[in-house]
């Protein structure tokens, strides 16, 4: 079935949520796809709106540890821009490895895409 291929990488999204301040939604969307009925074309959309949301976290904290120990002071670049600066890099980085790999003919599909 398609929508099973979601269910484990939903679980490692859930961790995220309940790791960082969201355990009860956690919790909620874990018996949701625990339940053979609710297993339908929702599942897809599920995944998405929890990976948006972790991506979310993600941005925030970041934003966060850059303000916490001032690293926008030596550019006076305000905290969001190099955070959105920093995630940029991270996503360019990601392609060049899956360049890489598929240069030496290997999988290149990133980790997260051979969870799913």
């Amino acid at each position: 079935m398609k929508n099973k291929k979601y269910k484990n990488k939903i679980y490692s999204l859930c961790g995220d949520l309940s790791t960082n301040g969201e355990p009860d939604l956690a919790y909620k969307i874990r018996m949701l796809i625990d339940n053979p009925k609710a297993m339908n074309d929702s599942t897809e959309y599920c995944y998405n709106e929890i990976k948006d949301k972790t991506e979310k976290m993600f941005e925030t904290e970041l934003i966060e540890l850059i303000n916490k120990h001032s690293k926008e002071n030596a550019s006076n670049t305000p905290d969001f821009i190099l955070a959105m600066y920093m995630k940029g890099c991270l996503k360019i980085f990601n392609t060049a490895i899956q360049q890489r790999e598929t240069w030496y003919g290997r999988d290149s599909r990133s980790n997260e895409t051979k969870a799913v």
